[in-house]
Parts: structure tokens; C-alpha cells; sequence
């Protein structure tokens, strides 16, 4: 059976094989010439970039048609340089596309699209030249600054005018790009690496390409800086009568400067943003600035940036006076000048000037004595609290006067004499009772007036040797040879409770009307200590005038239309001031908590007169001191007095980063790395204190 059938299933396979070749041969035939203008007809177009940099990629585009038609799922293949090779698929737009990758360096590379064609498409070759240029690598500096140098694998290269720095990258690769740590721009100008953009802060990294290209270097900018001071009336104050100097960075860092030596300060820093580095002026606050032992400045209150080339200039409370002599009764000038003694022990000698006084510049508040040189007379030192811009008058008793004064107790005498001669005669060569003549009687009234004139004479010559006053007004410009030799009355030293002195400032007096309540309130672990002497305000408000004294932490206020009542001394509003000047009045913690929400518990005193709350450690600290006005321990309106009601509520300073918390009077620190110490809450030293 299957011997005869083998032969039945050959000649079906071949009567298939028949037809099917006879079908293509009838299709071959029905096509005729279209056939062959189709096979003609096939184009390969290459689309490719001109140029491209070292690192990017490549896009390809290749088009395969035949008479304009796009041809759909046939094979490409895309060469370069022989060396790489890629193939892919039509689409229905006749379209393949390639992605060469980065890796090629920088040169002229053919690029070579080919279609190998099929039994009825031709074949097509096309070509393209593409020019791979270096790729830049581009660093802007942050501010703008010009011929800072940078190094890529050991080869330097400089920001442009822009402050941009640009470095040709030929091939593929990861290098070592490193910024200057310094760089000097000029004698009195220099840069610190600070930061790149992308959170890097160390000035060498590694950079591949492909890769990043484009970055912004941070610079921490410098200026040799020499500080200037000019007092109240704008004069240039030589830096060498500044001891000290202390001033603070918005960013809450304190530095202690030289006054006489040029230093570099910090004149920009650099933050990032949302649109990226940008270049911030650093701006200081003058913190003190000491002058014969004072505080010259108001804490906070004079800042300055920095410029190229300009030397800031801060003004000091440092004012003018004059000093004369006037001679008791007369009224004339007398002297040839005045000794005046600073707060800190130091003495200065200035002549008269053409109008009969000295005048002095430049003087702190504080407390001074004065002496009258060249006086002719009897000066006491005088002791003065300095007024800006007052006159002090030294009263003198001349020697002249004093011979005025004394020759009338002569005249009188010898008038005595003359007048009742014969009660008097006893004492004369005549005889007991005998009436004294006329030639003795005169001889009486010459010897008077000789007297008289004597001694009138004596006290204008001592006057006009000791003071020459009377016969060379000239004189009264030319200072005298020496000071122990000239004054007339060597002040005693006397004995003064003072506050312990610093490195940098000198002892400064709590003054006597202050000093019990500051003691007893806790002297300088509250207050601080004193940074000027006491002196007289009137109050813009009231027109009173205020006996006022700063300290570190404090202002206190002698109010004497309160004399006899418990409001006498008070404590200045200086946390609301500091506040007011921060501009921090009006932000959120600022912002009253209604009663309704405010958290009640037991570790919190709400204040409704304010709307804040006081909490856990400052709290503690709130009701454990006071103002001492007499109470049984620490009362309620002791620690009212001291530190006034809440204004804000707790929040982090946002220059030092501590948990404060503002009172009318005062600022709380909470330091939690000293808990269980004294310093676990301190009083902040407030900005804005005045000198």
C-alpha cells in the first residue's frame, strides 16, 4: 500500500511547484516596466549634525524611499569611520533613526548609511561627514571675578572679563578640576574658595565627560581693610585713642579688630538660592568701640559693608567742651591753659586760644577734672560729668584779689592809727597821752597806704609771675614747661566701688544712685557690667530729665518726678527697642496667642496683657528673678520690673541660631549644652546700648 502511493504524493508536490512558479511568472509578467523602475528608483538619505561636542550624543536620521515612496520595515546600516557599526528598522515613514553615544573625541568622523537592498529594491549607499568639536567646560564665578584661576588635570585656566572660565575638553573622560583655595586679585583684595553650586565645598572634585559642564564657584571675597572714626562734629579720631574694637557679622560672627593695622574683612559671602549662588554684601555691626575706657557706640546701631577702596568710617559719641578759668569777683580770664583728666587716669594739656578757654575734642561721656594752669591764684581741681558742647568755667582766686582783700583790714588799721593817734600814741616815742602831731599823723596815713599799696602790689606781682595774664596776653598760647610744675592743686585720689575691669575695656563706676538696687538684683550676673558712665537725657516723651546708665543687659533709668515711689528707678524697654530695630515686630512669634488656643498646663504663665505665654526653663528663670524692691523673696512684680511682660514666644534667633524668647526689658537665651548650670538661661546682651 504506501509503495503505491509514494508516487501519487511526488507528482501532487511537483503539480504544486508547477503553479506556484507559474504565479509569480504571471505576476513578473503583469508588472512589466513598473518592476523595473521600482528596482531603479531606491534613495537613502542620511540627516546628520554638522558639528557636536566631545560628550554628546549623536542623533542620526536616515530615510529609505524608492520614487519618493517611504519604504517600511527594511534593514539600514549606519557605519563610522568603519568602526562602529549599528543597523535599524524602517518605520512606516521609511525613517530609522540611530543614537550614537558620546565617546567619540574631538575630530571628522564619516558617517556611512547603507541598504542592502532585496530581490526586488536596489541597493543604496549614502555618506556624511560630522565634526566633533571640544567640549567647553565652563565655570562662572560667584561674584563676577576676572583672571581667577582654575587647574583641569594640571592645566591652568583663567575667568575671562565676564569672570567666566572656559577649558577646551578633546575626548571623553573623568578629570581632576581644582578651584584656588586663595586667590589675590590685588594688593588689597583677595578671594577664599567658599562652595560650588551643586553642594560641594571642597575646591577639587572630579568631573567625566560626558558629563556635567557647566558649574558656579562660590568665592568668599576680602578687602585689606583700615578702619576710620570721626566724633559727633564728623573730625577725623586718630585710631591710636581706639583701645578696642568689636564688631559682628550678620551671620553672628564676632571679631576683635586693631584699630591701627590694616586687616582683611570678609566684604562678601556667598548663599544659595532658588535661581542658584549669589554674591551677598557682609554686613557688620559696630558692638563697642572703646575710648579712654568708655563705649563710643551705641551696640548694634552703626553698620557698614565693605567697598573697594573706601575705608568705612564709624561715628563715635565723642564730643567737644571748653575749659576756662575766671577769677572769682573780676570775672577776667586767668591761666595759660587747662590739665584735663580723662575717665581712664590719662591727662591732657591744651593752651587757651584766642579767646581765653581750651578747647577739647573728641571726649567720651564720663566723668573728668580739670585744673587751670598758670592760673596766678588758688584753682581747686574741678570734677565734672561731660555735657556735649558745654563750657565749663573753673573759678580762681587770684593772688590780686587775695591782696585786695587783705589790704583792706591794713587800710582800716593804719586808718585807726591815723584817726585816734592819741589812744594809740603810747605805743609811739611821745609821752603817755600826749596827742600825736600832725607830722605823725601823716607819717601814720603814708606808712597806711604804703601798706596797702604794699600789699595790693604783692598780690599783682605774685599774680603776674605765677599767671602772665596781666602783662603778656601773647603768653596765654604758650602751654607751660611742665605739668607738676604749673598746677595748682594735685587731685587726691579717692576711693571708688568700680566694676572689675576686662581685657578690653576698663574699669567702669556704677554710679552711686544706681549702685544698691544693682547689687542687689544681682550686679553683673544679670546686668553685665557697666559700658560707660552715668549721664543726663532729657526724655523726648515726658521732657524730664533722666539720670541714665547702660550695662550690658540693661539701661537703667532714674526718673526724679518719681522721687519716694517704687517707680523712681526703672529698667528701659530695651528688648522692644531691639526688637523694633531687628525688624522682628510683626513676624510670627511676635504675633499674639489668643487665650482660647494658648496650651495651659503647669509649666506655663499666660499673659493676656500681651497675648504670650511663658514656658519650662524661662519660666523657671522669669520667676527666680527680680528687681529688688523690697518684697519677701522674688514677688511677682519684682520679676515684672526686671523683666517686663512677654512679647514673643519662644522661636530660634535666626543669627545665632539659640531658642530665644523677648521681654519688654530683656532677651532670654536658652542654652541646652550648659542644662544644670547657670548659664542653662542667660539674659542676651542687647544691641542698640547707648554709651
Amino acid at each position: 500500500m504506501r509503495a503505491a502511493r509514494c508516487p501519487i504524493v511526488g507528482v501532487s508536490r511537483v503539480r504544486r511547484g508547477v503553479v506556484l512558479l507559474g504565479m509569480i511568472l504571471l505576476l513578473a509578467l503583469a508588472r512589466g516596466p513598473d518592476h523595473a523602475a521600482a528596482v531603479d528608483g531606491v534613495e537613502l538619505a542620511l540627516e546628520v549634525p554638522p558639528t557636536i561636542q566631545v560628550g554628546d550624543d549623536i542623533p542620526i536620521m536616515v530615510r529609505l524611499t524608492a520614487s519618493g515612496a517611504p519604504l517600511s520595515g527594511q534593514i539600514v546600516e549606519l557605519r563610522v569611520d568603519d568602526q562602529i557599526a549599528m543597523r535599524a528598522v524602517t518605520g512606516p515613514d521609511g525613517a530609522a533613526g540611530f543614537q550614537v553615544r558620546g565617546t567619540l573625541a574631538a575630530g571628522d568622523y564619516a558617517f556611512v548609511a547603507s541598504f542592502p537592498g532585496t530581490d526586488t529594491l536596489a541597493t543604496a549607499t549614502t555618506a556624511a561627514t560630522v565634526t566633533v568639536e571640544p567640549a567647553m567646560l565652563e565655570i562662572r564665578t560667584v561674584p563676577s571675578l576676572p583672571g581667577v584661576t582654575f587647574t583641569l588635570d594640571g592645566h591652568p585656566f583663567a575667568a575671562d572679563a565676564e569672570g567666566i572660565a572656559r577649558f577646551p575638553i578633546s575626548q571623553p573622560g573623568t578629570f581632576r578640576l581644582e578651584a584656588p583655595p586663595r586667590a589675590d586679585l590685588s594688593t588689597t583684595q583677595r578671594a577664599d574658595f567658599s562652595r560650588w553650586s551643586d553642594d560641594v565645598y571642597v575646591g577639587f572634585r572630579d568631573i567625566t565627560i560626558p558629563g556635567q559642564r557647566r558649574l558656579v564657584a562660590g568665592f568668599l571675597v576680602s578687602y585689606l581693610t583700615n578702619l576710620t572714626f570721626a566724633d559727633a562734629e564728623g573730625e577725623f579720631v586718630p585710631p591710636t585713642r581706639i583701645s578696642s574694637i568689636r564688631v559682628r557679622t550678620a551671620q553672628g560672627q564676632t571679631l576683635d579688630l586693631d584699630p591701627q593695622v590694616a586687616q582683611w574683612l570678609p566684604a562678601t559671602t556667598v548663599v544659595k538660592t532658588p535661581a542658584g549662588l549669589r554674591a551677598q554684601p557682609v554686613r557688620y555691626s559696630v558692638q563697642e568701640v572703646i575710648v579712654d575706657g568708655i563705649r563710643t557706640v551705641r551696640r548694634g546701631e552703626v553698620t557698614f559693608t565693605l567697598r573697594p577702596e573706601v575705608a568705612p568710617s564709624i561715628p563715635l559719641s565723642l564730643h567737644r567742651i571748653t575749659v576756662a578759668g575766671r577769677a572769682t569777683l573780676l570775672g577776667d580770664r586767668v591761666g595759660t591753659g587747662v590739665v584735663l583728666q580723662h575717665p581712664d587716669g590719662t591727662r591732657e594739656y591744651r593752651p587757651y586760644d584766642e579767646t581765653g578757654a581750651a578747647t577739647f575734642d573728641g571726649l567720651p561721656i564720663g566723668t573728668y577734672r580739670a585744673w587751670i594752669l598758670g592760673a596766678g591764684g588758688y584753682a581747686r581741681a574741678q570734677l565734672f560729668d561731660l555735657v556735649p558742647g558745654a563750657t565749663i568755667t573753673i573759678p580762681v582766686i587770684t593772688y590780686f584779689l587775695m591782696g585786695l582783700v587783705l589790704a583792706i583790714p591794713v587800710g582800716l588799721l593804719f586808718a585807726l592809727l591815723v584817726v585816734s593817734g592819741t589812744r594809740v600814741g603810747r605805743f609811739l616815742p611821745a609821752g603817755v597821752g600826749q596827742p600825736v602831731g600832725i607830722a605823725r599823723r601823716f607819717m601814720y596815713g603814708v606808712a597806711g597806704v604804703a601798706a596797702v599799696v604794699g600789699v595790693i602790689g604783692l598780690g599783682y606781682g605774685l599774680t603776674a609771675v605765677h599767671g602772665s595774664w596781666l602783662l603778656t596776653p601773647d603768653r596765654l598760647l604758650q602751654p607751660a614747661e611742665t605739668l607738676a610744675a604749673t598746677w595748682d592743686a594735685e587731685p587726691e585720689p579717692t576711693a571708688t566701688a568700680v566694676v572689675p575691669a576686662s581685657e578690653t575695656r576698663p574699669a567702669v563706676e556704677v554710679a552711686e544712685v544706681f549702685r544698691r538696687l544693682w547689687n542687689a538684683s544681682g550686679g553683673p550676673r544679670v546686668f553685665g557690667r557697666p559700658v560707660g558712665a552715668a549721664y543726663q537725657q532729657v526724655d523726648a516723651e515726658t521732657g524730664v530729665t533722666l539720670t541714665i546708665q547702660y550695662f550690658d543687659r540693661a539701661r537703667f533709668e532714674l526718673h526724679p518726678h518719681l522721687a519716694g515711689t517704687r517707680y523712681e528707678i526703672q529698667l528701659g524697654r530695651l528688648g522692644w527697642e531691639e526688637a523694633a530695630r531687628r525688624g522682628l515686630l510683626g513676624t510670627e512669634p511676635f504675633q499674639p496667642v489668643p487665650a482660647a488656643t494658648a496650651e495651659q498646663s503647669a509649666n506655663c504663665d499666660y499673659f493676656p496683657t500681651t497675648g504670650h505665654r511663658v514656658c519650662g526653663h524661662f519660666r523657671t528663670f522669669w520667676r527666680n528673678n527680680g528687681l529688688r524692691l523690697g518684697d519677701s523673696g522674688i514677688s511677682f512684680r519684682e520679676s515684672l520690673a526686671l523683666f517686663g511682660y512677654p512679647i514673643s514666644e519662644e522661636f530660634p534667633d535666626p543669627d545665632t541660631g539659640l531658642i530665644v524668647q523677648y521681654f519688654e526689658r530683656a532677651r532670654l537665651e536658652y542654652r541646652p549644652e550648659q542644662a544644670g548650670t547657670p548659664g542653662e538661661v542667660t539674659l542676651g546682651e542687647l544691641e542698640g546700648i547707648d554709651p
